[in-house]
């Protein structure tokens, strides 16, 4: 015994050091097991696409910079080819499925890119409005074309969702029972949801959003809604093809709106004005203020109305 303490008493320098490697050594396996356990939040996929009038106003640098990638490099934050970019990259990423449901849809590029799924052997399903489905340019008549189903309320209702799911989870469940097949790489579920129609109209002049996200409780609660709505529709059909005959009066009428927007621009640039933006305060100036009496118009009257939180009370 006395022999032990006299060693330890002799090196006691290099028995603090072993202590301290293995002490570290200790935490640092239990920080990894911790993380094993923590669900990878930091990577998760949370992005947000907003659209202005502000998007067009880089289109001389993409004139200019006609390459692949461009849109990575352009400065503008509300740019439109920058956020149907983002919108396309997403859906390149897809494995197994997506399910689908827009309103209007004549964004060719979003298009291409459900194409290019289609080719991987993803699954797609898509829910449309009856009067979009065979409105001008629709690309929903054209992905029905390549054999996608598409199912319309059968309502005097407007399908208003813009929407997509990729790879829900009971939907790719789904899709490996019929076909009896394994189920290689995990899925990754993305929804990708907001207020903007996949347009020229919506991605280059409205105002929009479009949320991107890896969220498990809201891409589930997505799917749910969208199978609902499925099956409820009708059947699947093929949306059909447009007539002959009003394909010169749609070539008319794009061909004057690209005039149109087209001479402005340039009338634009030779005046050297700066693009028309909105001022903020103009939005503001449209809110009562509280607690105020105005004048409300009514049919041949007028009746005195007090605002309280924003909502209209007749007197």
């Amino acid at each position: 015994m006395t022999f032990l303490i006299d060693f330890c008493m002799e090196n006691s320098t290099w028995i603090k050091i072993a202590i301290g490697a293995l002490a570290t050594e200790v935490i640092w396996i239990f920080l990894q097991s911790r993380k094993k356990l923590s669900p990878k939040t930091k990577n998760r996929l949370n992005k947000v696409v907003i659209c202005s009038e502000l998007s067009e106003t880089c289109a001389h640098y993409h004139i200019r910079h006609r390459k692949p990638g461009s849109s990575k490099k352009c400065g503008n934050n509300y740019c439109s080819l920058k956020n149907i970019d983002a919108i396309v990259e997403v859906i390149d990423k897809a494995l197994y499925s997506i399910d689908i449901a827009i309103y209007a849809f004549t964004a060719i590029s979003i298009s291409k890119a459900f194409e290019r799924a289609m080719h991987r052997g993803v699954k797609l399903r898509i829910i449309s409005d009856k009067e979009m489905t065979t409105c001008g340019g629709s690309q929903v008549a054209v992905l029905s074309l390549l054999d996608v189903p598409v199912r319309t309320p059968d309502t005097k209702f407007m399908m208003h969702h813009k929407f997509f799911i990729i790879d829900a989870i009971p939907r790719v469940e789904e899709i490996r029972r019929q076909n009896n097949i394994k189920i290689v790489h995990p899925p990754c579920s993305v929804l990708a949801t907001g207020s903007c129609n996949w347009t020229k109209q919506a991605f280059s002049y409205n105002w929009e959003n479009i949320l991107i996200t890896e969220d498990a409780d809201l891409t589930a609660r997505y799917h749910t809604e969208f199978s609902r709505m499925w099956d409820s529709c009708e059947n699947p059909t093929k949306v059909p093809a447009h007539k002959q005959g009003n394909s010169f009066r749609r070539w008319i009428s794009t061909m004057c709106n690209w005039l149109q927007r087209h001479f402005a621009w340039k009338l634009g640039n030779v005046n050297n004005s700066p693009p028309n933006l909105c001022n903020p305060k103009s939005c503001s100036e449209n809110i009562a203020p509280e607690n105020s009496k105005n004048l409300v118009a009514g049919n041949n009257h007028q009746v005195s109305a007090e605002i309280q939180d924003g909502t209209y009370i007749k007197k």
